[in-house]
C-alpha cells in the first residue's frame, strides 16, 4: 500500500513533537511493508517557490514542497500550496492520505485528495481543526472556547494591538502580565472583554475580524466533512473536537515513539546527598511555562535544574535566560533528537509546565521510556499521560508555590516511582495499517471489464492507472529494453538503439537522408527569405533617399532667408542689448545698494528679535514672580480670614456671657421678694457678677488690642497691595509697548489684572466687614455699661440710702418699679 504522511513540517527543519514523531511513524509503516511518503514543506534554498524535490531516507521517501514564509489567507490556506500537493497526488498516486496538521498550509489540502477519490485520515494533535488559535488561550492566558467566533475575533484585534504596544517585539499572541505597562493592560482588556474602539479600532474593523474568525472555522468544519477518520491521541481532545463541530467519525488513537534509543540506555543514578537533577525539555514558549519553574527552583537548596530547548520569542527567551542564571540553573540550550536518550540518562525528573490546555506531549513519554518520572501541570489531558502518585505528579497549573513544594519532597528522599514503557511507534503502525486496509480499497474489490476481449486491456490500465510517476518511468524503461531487441538483437540495450538508428540500418539510413533533406530545404528557404527582405530594404531606402533630397533642398531655402532676418534682428538686438546692459548696470548698483540695506535692516531685525525674547522671557519672570506673590497675598489673607473667624467666635462667647447675665437679672427679680436674708445673698451674688463683669472687661479690652494688630495688618496688607498696584502699573506699561507682538502675554497679563481687581474688591469687602464688626463692639460697650448702671440702679432700689433695711411690701414695691423702669428703659432691638 502506498501511503502518504502529509504535514506542516518535518525534521530536520524544525524538531518540536508533530515533526520527530512524524518521522518515526513513516520508518514503523515502511519497516511493516508499507511504501511510504512524507509530503512537508520546508524553505529550499536556491529554488522557486513552489518547487517540488525528492529526497531518499531509510525505508521511505520525503517530497519537500519549497516553502519560504508563509503568508496564509483569512481561511488559513498558504497561496498555491493545495495545487502544489495536487500535482504530487497525480505524479505519485498514493492510495491513501495521512495528516498530521496542516497549520501553514490550508484545509484545502483535503479536497485536493477527496476530489481524486483518495481515502482521508487525520490525527489531530491540537484543537487547530475548530480553532485558529489552536492553543485555547487569550492573549492574557484566559481559556477560549473554540466556537466562539466572537471572542477569536476579539483575540485578532488583540494580536494586532500587541503588534502596536510591543513592537519588534515577537509577542507571539500572548503576553505575561510584565510585559504591558498599566495602560496598556487596560487597553488589553478591553479590546478582549470590552470596548475595542477605546484601543482606536473602528467599527468595521471589529465586525470584520468576526467575520474572518467565522470564515476560518466554517472553512476547517466543511473541509473535515469530507475526511474518512479523525483520530485524536486522548480522549480529552475527541471531546474538546466533537463540541467544537467536528461531524467526522473520531476516534481515539494514542500515538507511540520509538523505543529503541531507550532499551539499552543505562541511567546514572543519582548518588547520596546530590542535589536533584531536573530537566525541562522542549520549546520555550510562555504557553510552555518554563518562566513558572525558573520561579519555583529559584533559591531552592538540593535541586539543579537543566533547561534543553530553543525558542523564536526573543524577548522571552531572554527573560527566561535572566531567571535562569539567577536561580542558578543551567541553560543548555537546542539539542538534537539524538542527543535526547543521554540528556535523560542523566535527570531524575521531568518538569512539563504547561500553561495551555496541553494534548498528549511526546517529552512525557519520552521520558517515560528512559525511566525517567514526570512533574506535569494539571491542565489538558495531562491526566491521561501522567498517573498522579504512580509514574509522577501532577500540580494546579500556575501555582508555583505548589510546584516549588513538589520539587522540595523530591530533593528531600521522596520515594522514585515505577515508570512503564509507552507504546512503541511499532504498535501505532500496526493498528494504523489496520484502519488504513478499511478505508483504501483492494485490487480484488475494484470494478472488472464486462467484455472478455478487454480485460487484458482493462488490468493493464488499471495498473498504470495506479502507478507513480516512477513506476511509470520503470515500465517505460522496461519497454525501452524490449524495444532494443527487437530493433537489434544480441546487443546491450544502449548499442541496440543505437545501431538502429545511425548506420547499418535502412530505418537509420532514411531518417539520416530525411534530417540532411529538411536542413538543406531550410538553408534554401532561409537565403531565399534573406534575398527577398534585402531588395525590398534598398528599393525602400531609394525612395527614403530621394524623398529626404527633396525635403532637405526646401529647408536650405527657407534657413537661407531665415538667415537673412536673423542678421537684420541680430543688428537691431544688439543696439536694444547695448542699452540694457547700461540699464542693468545702474539696476545693479542699486540692487547691491538695497542689499546691503536689507542686511543691515535684517542685523536691525534680529537684535530687535533677541531683545523681544529676552523681554518676554523677563516678563514671564515678572509674571511668575508677581503670581507668586499674589499666592503669598491669598494665603496671607486667608489667615486674617482665619482670624476674623476666631474673632466672631470670641464675639459670639461674650454675646453668651451677655445673655447668662440677663437670665442672672431675672433670678435676681426672683429672689427680690424674699426676706432680708435672701437680699443678702442676692448682694453678694451681685458682687460676684460685678467681679465676672469686669474680667469681661478685661477681655473684651484684651479682644479690641488683637482688633487693632488686625487693623495694623490690614493696613500692612494695604501698602503691600499698593506695591502690586505700582508693579501692575509698570507691567502695563511694558505690555502696551509690546502689544503689536506679544499677544498671548497681554491675555496673560490681563488676566492678572482681573485677578488683582478681584482681591482688591475682596480687600474692600473685608475692610467694611472690619468696619461693621467695629460698630458692633462699640454697641455692645455700651450695651454693657448700660447694663452695668441698670444693675447699680437695682441694687439702690433693693437696699435704699438708709441702713435700715425696708420691710417685706416695701421691697417688693420697689423692685416692681425698678423692673418698669428698667423695661421702659432697654434699647431698641437692632441697637448693640
Amino acid at each position: 500500500m502506498r501511503v502518504c504522511l502529509l504535514t506542516h513540517a518535518l525534521t530536520p527543519h524544525e524538531v518540536t513533537g508533530v515533526e520527530n514523531h512524524t518521522a518515526q511513524l513513516a520508518a514503523a509503516l515502511a519497516r511493516a511493508g508499507c511504501e511510504v511518503q512524507v509530503f512537508a514543506p520546508c524553505p529550499l534554498e536556491g529554488t522557486w517557490r513552489l518547487a517540488q524535490r525528492v529526497e531518499e531516507r531509510c525505508g521511505y521517501e520525503v517530497h519537500w514542497l519549497a516553502l519560504g514564509e508563509r503568508r496564509p489567507d483569512e481561511e488559513g490556506n498558504e497561496p498555491g500550496a493545495a495545487e502544489a500537493f495536487g500535482r504530487y497526488l497525480d505524479r505519485e498516486r498514493p492510495q491513501l492520505v495521512h495528516a498530521q496538521h496542516l497549520i501553514g498550509l490550508g484545509p484545502l489540502l483535503v479536497a485536493e485528495a477527496k476530489g481524486r477519490g483518495i481515502p482521508f485520515v487525520f490525527t489531530a494533535h491540537d484543537a487547530w481543526l475548530v480553532c485558529e488559535e489552536y492553543r485555547l488561550l487569550r492573549p492574557d492566558f484566559v481559556a477560549l472556547d473554540p466556537a466562539e467566533t466572537d471572542a477569536l475575533g476579539r483575540v485578532f484585534l488583540a494580536r494586532k494591538l500587541l503588534d502596536r504596544l510591543l513592537p519588534g517585539a515577537d509577542h507571539q499572541g500572548l503576553v505575561l502580565e510584565r510585559d504591558l505597562n498599566d495602560e496598556g493592560r487596560a487597553l488589553l482588556a478591553d479590546v478582549l472583554d470590552g470596548d475595542p474602539r477605546t484601543a482606536g479600532f473602528e467599527s468595521e474593523e471589529i465586525e470584520g475580524m468576526r467575520r474572518r474568525a467565522e470564515r476560518a472555522r466554517s472553512a476547517r468544519l466543511e473541509a473535515l466533512r469530507a475526511v474518512d477518520l479523525v483520530l485524536s491521541p486522548t480522549e480529552f481532545l475527541a471531546e474538546v473536537l466533537r463540541s467544537g463541530g467536528v461531524e467526522a467519525p473520531l476516534e481515539v488513537e494514542p500515538c507511540g515513539i520509538d523505543l529503541a534509543p531507550f532499551r539499552e540506555l543505562e541511567r546514572t543514578e543519582r548518588a547520596p546527598g546530590a542535589p536533584l537533577r531536573v530537566a525541562f525539555l522542549g520549546g520555550v514558549s510562555k504557553h510552555k511555562g518554563l518562566h513558572d519553574l525558573l520561579e519555583a527552583a529559584d533559591g531552592l537548596e538540593g535541586v539543579a535544574l537543566r533547561v534543553h530547548g530553543t525558542s523564536s520569542d526573543r524577548a522571552y527567551s531572554e527573560r527566561c535566560r535572566a531567571l535562569a542564571a539567577a536561580a542558578g540553573a543551567e541553560w543548555c540550550g537546542p539539542f538534537t533528537h539524538d542527543e535526547l536518550p543521554g540528556i535523560l540518562a542523566a535527570t531524575d525528573v521531568v518538569v512539563v509546565p504547561s500553561k495551555w490546555p496541553e494534548n498528549a506531549p511526546f517529552v512525557i513519554r519520552e521520558a517515560f521510556a528512559a525511566g525517567v518520572p514526570v512533574i506535569a501541570a494539571d491542565v489538558g489531558a495531562m491526566r491521561e499521560s501522567v498517573r498522579d502518585g504512580v509514574d509522577g505528579w501532577l500540580y494546579p497549573a500556575g501555582d508555583v508555590l505548589a510546584l516549588r513544594a513538589r520539587l522540595l519532597q523530591l530533593a528531600h528522599g521522596e520515594e522514585a516511582r515505577t515508570v512503564d514503557a509507552p507504546r512503541s511507534v511499532e504498535d501505532q503502525a500496526a493498528a494504523l495499517l489496520e484502519r488504513y486496509r478499511g478505508l483504501a480499497p483492494s485490487e480484488s474489490e475494484r470494478p472488472r471489464a464486462r467484455l472478455e476481449h478487454l480485460e487484458v486491456l482493462t488490468r493493464r490500465y488499471e495498473a498504470a492507472g495506479d502507478m507513480s510517476w516512477k513506476e511509470l518511468v520503470e515500465r517505460a524503461l522496461d519497454g525501452y529494453e524490449r524495444l532494443c531487441t527487437e530493433l537489434s538483437p544480441g546487443a546491450s540495450s544502449a548499442r541496440r538503439l543505437t545501431r538502429a538508428l545511425t548506420t547499418g540500418s535502412k530505418l537509420g539510413e532514411r531518417l539520416a537522408e530525411g534530417e540532411r533533406a529538411r536542413a538543406w530545404l531550410g538553408r534554401a528557404v532561409d537565403e531565399s527569405r534573406r534575398s527577398e527582405e534585402e531588395l525590398d530594404a534598398r528599393a525602400r531606402w531609394q525612395e527614403e533617399s530621394q524623398s529626404a533630397l527633396a525635403e532637405q533642398a526646401g529647408w536650405l531655402k527657407e534657413q537661407l532667408a531665415a538667415r537673412e532676418r536673423e542678421v537684420e534682428a541680430v543688428g537691431a538686438e544688439r543696439d536694444a542689448a547695448r542699452a540694457e546692459r547700461e540699464d542693468a548696470r545702474e539696476e545693479r548698483a542699486q540692487v547691491a545698494t538695497d542689499l546691503e540695506l536689507a542686511s543691515a535692516e535684517a542685523r536691525w531685525l534680529k537684535g530687535q528679535v533677541e531683545f523681544s525674547e529676552g523681554e518676554v522671557a523677563r516678563l514671564e519672570s515678572e509674571r511668575r514672580s508677581a503670581h507668586k506673590d499674589l499666592e503669598e497675598r491669598t494665603r496671607a489673607t486667608e489667615w486674617l480670614e482665619g482670624e476674623l473667624a476666631e474673632r466672631d467666635r470670641r464675639l459670639a462667647h461674650a454675646a453668651r456671657e451677655l445673655e447668662d447675665a440677663e437670665r442672672a437679672r431675672d433670678a435676681l427679680r426672683k429672689e427680690s421678694e424674699h426676706r432680708r436674708e435672701v437680699g443678702e445673698r442676692t448682694r453678694e451674688e451681685a458682687d460676684w457678677r460685678g467681679e465676672v463683669l469686669s474680667t469681661r472687661e478685661e477681655e473684651l479690652a484684651e479682644e479690641r488690642r488683637r482688633s487693632l494688630g488686625v487693623e495694623q495688618e490690614l493696613a500692612e496688607e494695604r501698602r503691600r497691595r499698593l506695591g502690586t498696584e505700582e508693579a501692575r502699573e509698570h507691567l502695563d506699561a511694558e505690555v502696551t509697548w509690546l502689544r503689536e507682538t506679544h499677544d498671548a502675554l497681554r491675555d496673560e497679563v490681563a488676566f492678572l489684572r482681573g485677578e488683582v481687581q478681584a482681591r482688591e474688591e475682596e480687600r474692600a469687602r473685608w475692610a467694611a466687614q472690619m468696619e461693621s464688626l467695629r460698630t458692633q463692639q462699640e454697641r455692645l460697650l455700651e450695651h454693657e455699661l448700660w447694663l452695668r448702671g441698670e444693675l447699680r440702679r437695682l441694687l439702690d432700689a433693693i437696699s435704699g440710702p438708709s441702713e435700715e433695711l425696708p420691710a417685706p411690701d416695701e421691697v417688693a414695691e420697689r423692685v416692681s418699679d425698678a423692673v418698669e423702669a428698667l423695661g421702659a428703659s432697654e434699647p431698641e432691638e437692632g441697637e448693640g
